[in-house]
């Protein structure tokens, strides 16, 4: 049986690959391969029904985590203020909505703050360039991505 001219268990390969390709990078290495992991159409379907069905982490689930760690209110992080002591989790929330929740568009994570793309990819930028000058707060910053992805391996 062929589909598209192509064998078909070398189809069901290649839609696994792709479909891992898709994949958030902390969920990929409990996949293994994708040759690794095949043994045929049943297994396939299970584990893409497994990883449907599983917890995800939203962006609004990344807002509430950085609310928690700062000590600020959710609403402060999506809110307009420029103080300091909202827009830095708010770049953080960016951050870690950008590198963990499935690397979303930077649209769709404006959508979410209720701001421009150009403002989260400034905000990306930021928060990349504070973790090089400094360790402690790049060390804050990988806690903060560690606890998401557990949350969405959880």
């Amino acid at each position: 049986m062929t589909v598209a001219g192509i064998p078909l268990i070398q189809h069901h390969t290649k839609e696994a690959a792709r479909f891992r390709e898709r994949l958030p990078v902390t969920v990929q290495p409990a996949l293994g391969s994708a040759q690794d992991e095949w043994r045929g159409v049943p297994h396939f379907a299970h584990t893409l029904g497994r990883i449907k069905r599983g917890v995800s982490v939203t962006i609004s689930d990344i807002q509430r985590l950085v609310a928690d760690r700062f000590g600020v209110a959710k609403h402060d992080i999506v809110g307009t203020s420029t103080a300091r002591a909202y827009s830095l989790p708010r770049q953080v929330a960016m951050w870690l909505a950008r590198n963990t929740a499935r690397n979303p568009s930077f649209p769709l994570i404006a959508r979410e703050f209720g701001r421009d793309h150009r403002t989260v990819m400034h905000g990306v930028a930021v928060i990349d360039a504070r973790m090089a000058a400094d360790p402690a707060f790049g060390q804050m910053v990988a806690d903060l991505q560690a606890e998401t992805s557990r949350r969405l391996v959880a």
